[in-house]
């Protein structure tokens, strides 16, 4: 859906739904609803107000540019600890060049890292911005907690008190004047 040289934003989650609800696309719902995606409506519907309950995230991807990626491509019921079985096949190095390629793009670019397994992404991307002698208004990395995660025990700041969309919005008004349309 989005071309290396089209993505304006990548935002990055942690593995896909369970129960068939995902779709290819990071929080994105094909059928049915889940937390995580009802917050990102509900922090999004907060912050720049835009009617609608869509959890169908497809137009930011194919009208906007934005990647949205997990760090874990397939899923796999969980394991006795509570763990994706399929967490550990690989697909960490796919994800991780993903977001080098993107960094290579010739355009300014956010990253949202969203969650803990996002932010395990975060020295790869940094490391890419610092090889290319990235500038500052060139790259920008936006961290906050899992979108569904409630508890108070997280070193990054809760989803719904962060305000990703206007951040990204902010970040392009001041180097190329744009703005990214967070409708669905």
């Amino acid at each position: 859906m989005t071309k290396f040289q089209d993505v304006t934003a990548v935002i990055l989650g942690q593995d896909p739904y369970p129960n068939n609800k995902a779709c290819g696309l990071a929080f994105s719902c094909a059928i049915g609803s889940a937390k995580s995606v009802k917050r990102i409506i509900e922090n999004r519907n907060i912050r720049i107000p835009k009617k609608g309950t869509s959890v169908d995230l497809s137009p930011w991807a194919w009208r906007e540019g934005i990647l949205l990626l997990n760090t874990k491509l397939t899923f796999c019921k969980k394991d006795d600890d509570g763990n994706n079985q399929h967490a550990d096949i690989g697909w960490d190095k796919i994800t991780d060049e993903i977001s080098r390629q993107v960094c290579k793009c010739d355009k300014p670019v956010v990253f949202l890292l969203w969650g803990g397994e996002a932010r395990k992404k975060i020295s790869i991307i940094q490391e890419e911005i610092n090889k290319k002698h990235i500038q500052q208004d060139k790259a920008k990395i936006i961290l906050s907690a899992y979108p569904a995660w409630d508890g108070k025990l997280s070193t990054m700041p809760l989803f719904m008190t962060t305000d990703s969309f206007n951040d990204t919005n902010s970040f392009y008004g001041c180097t190329i004047c744009i703005r990214i349309d967070w409708s669905i």
